[in-house]
């Protein structure tokens, strides 16, 4: 894995308070995530500006290529206390896995070979990478 991550985001907040649970009773959430260009936001209609042709072209390529590749996405969630990021709690691990291309509505969620796919919790349970 390489020592500095290859995307990022210093300033997330979230809507709501996100709550881990207990081991008895863990609060599951769905986690998703889109391949996307920075159009700017279109005020009249409230969303993103969308694709030109290239950027969608690309957007499927690399959805392919992480499909075809078998590649998944690790987040780290960290809680910002003080300076030195390296002491920040963490707050919750994620594993994204690409969805294969449905043309039926849905993705169906690609499960990698050997063993299927593992949730991250929040508290820290599950599989640690």
């Amino acid at each position: 894995m390489a020592n500095a991550p290859h995307m990022g985001n210093a300033k997330v907040t979230f809507k709501q308070n996100i709550h881990a649970g207990t081991e008895m009773h863990p609060v599951e959430y769905q986690v998703s995530a889109w391949l996307t260009f920075n159009n700017g936001w279109d005020d009249g209609s409230n969303r993103p500006r969308p694709l030109t042709e290239q950027q969608q072209a690309v957007v499927e390529d690399l959805h392919r290529q992480l499909v075809q590749s078998g590649a998944q996405m690790q987040i780290t969630i960290k809680q910002k206390e003080g300076q030195d990021s390296r002491a920040w709690p963490i707050a919750g691990r994620i594993n994204l896995f690409p969805n294969k291309k449905n043309t039926g509505g849905g993705g169906q969620q690609y499960q990698p070979q050997g063993g299927g796919y593992h949730n991250q919790q929040a508290t820290g349970g599950g599989d640690e990478w």
